[in-house]
């Protein structure tokens, strides 16, 4: 009986100290674009090599994410199987897991179920494309590039927190989507925003910009915008204040 009591103090004992964390590290091949299909959060850094690291304090399901770089050029996070304390059928807290991914520049994103995205590098490059979807979050800091391509749709939200300097921007929010772009300096911008969606530039230097607003959806510009054509529909809002 005693050692039973002493064998079960030692199991509550081992439950209140803290779990250490664990890491894993993969090389990978070239990639350009990321890709998150999950819950998981990540963070993207500027390095000379290609490489995941993942941290958490489940090695087992650590194992579980699959990392994989596809023939065009996309790195995919994605969990291989559910795994859980009862099984395969219970879904593991993944936000609990850390992903940082290390590459020379980056030219997209794609994140859907969940994903948190953050990175506060400055991307330079020709193109850059943004799509988030599914009450995923992406945070980035600078972006330079000629051509940038948005799409926010079902409840997600966008922060570019720094500044975006393009020639052109193409912008699409759906649902219940958020973004907001503390800067944006270029040559015009394409804006389709609907559903209950806001959009915000809190300062904006455009020679031409084309908004349209649907829904209940509101979109505000404060800024200078050389040519502005705007058409709001339903109980949807457009307001542009000039600085």
């Amino acid at each position: 009986m005693r050692m039973k009591m002493v064998m079960a103090g030692a199991v509550m004992l081992a439950a209140l100290l803290p779990v250490s964390a664990k890491r894993l590290e993969r090389d990978l091949d070239k990639f350009t674009k990321i890709r998150v299909t999950s819950a998981y959060d990540v963070k993207y850094v500027q390095g000379d090599k290609y490489k995941v690291v993942i941290e958490g304090e489940e090695e087992q399901c650590m194992e579980c994410t699959e990392t994989r770089v596809t023939g065009d050029g996309v790195l995919e996070i994605r969990p291989t199987k559910k795994f859980g304390l009862f099984g395969d059928e219970e879904k593991n807290d993944k936000a609990a897991w850390k992903i940082t991914v290390t590459a020379p520049t980056l030219e997209g994103i794609e994140c859907s179920g969940a994903s948190d995205f953050y990175t506060d590098e400055s991307l330079d490059v020709s193109s850059f494309s943004i799509e988030i979807s599914g009450a995923s979050d992406a945070v980035l800091g600078t972006v330079v590039c000629d051509e940038l391509e948005i799409k926010a749709s079902g409840a997600s939200d966008l922060n570019i927190r720094k500044s975006a300097k393009v020639k052109s921007a193409s912008l699409k929010a759906s649902g219940s989507s958020d973004i907001i772009v503390n800067e944006l300096s270029g040559n015009e911008i394409d804006a389709d925003v609907s559903g209950s969606s806001d959009v915000r530039f809190n300062h904006v230097s455009i020679k031409n910009a084309l908004v349209n607003a649907s829904g209940s959806a509101d979109v505000v510009l404060r800024g200078t915008i050389n040519n502005l054509t705007k058409d709001a529909s339903g109980a949807a809002s457009i307001r542009y204040r000039k600085l």
